[in-house]
């Protein structure tokens, strides 16, 4: 890999930790000796193992196989990725198995409901006070 490429690479680790730091609130920082002893992209105490993948063409299974192997018990591999397109901005995706993305899903769907319940339940308590 040329210096350009490896370049790119970390200039893509480095935004998505910032990323992840921002959205989460938890120190993410890009994996320095990760091409040393191996490992995830991005340094966290989130139970992640995320591999970073920049570029034109980018086979996202060998990359989700990079992730998978890299992470350790209880971690969610996912790839992050940042594809070039000609004359088009970048596409910005995550590829992650569905056997993790699942559960997933269906706890977030479950806050979803428990949240708009608790806040449909607090709302009608509010405006029957206002109308008695």
């Amino acid at each position: 890999m040329g210096k350009k490429s490896r370049d790119k690479g970390a200039a893509w680790e480095r935004e998505v930790a910032r990323l992840l730091t921002h959205a989460t609130g938890t120190e993410c920082r890009r994996q320095l000796r990760q091409y040393q002893v191996g490992g995830s992209d991005i340094d966290t105490s989130l139970p992640l193992a995320i591999e970073c993948k920049t570029g034109y063409r980018i086979s996202v299974t060998n990359a989700l196989e990079q992730a998978e192997g890299n992470a350790e018990f209880g971690e969610i591999p996912f790839v992050w990725v940042k594809q070039n397109r000609k004359g088009k901005s970048p596409m910005r995706y995550i590829v992650i198995d569905e056997h993790h993305f699942l559960p997933m899903l269906l706890e977030f769907l479950r806050l979803w409901v428990t949240d708009a319940v608790s806040a449909n339940a607090v709302f009608k308590a509010l405006t029957e006070d206002k109308l008695n």
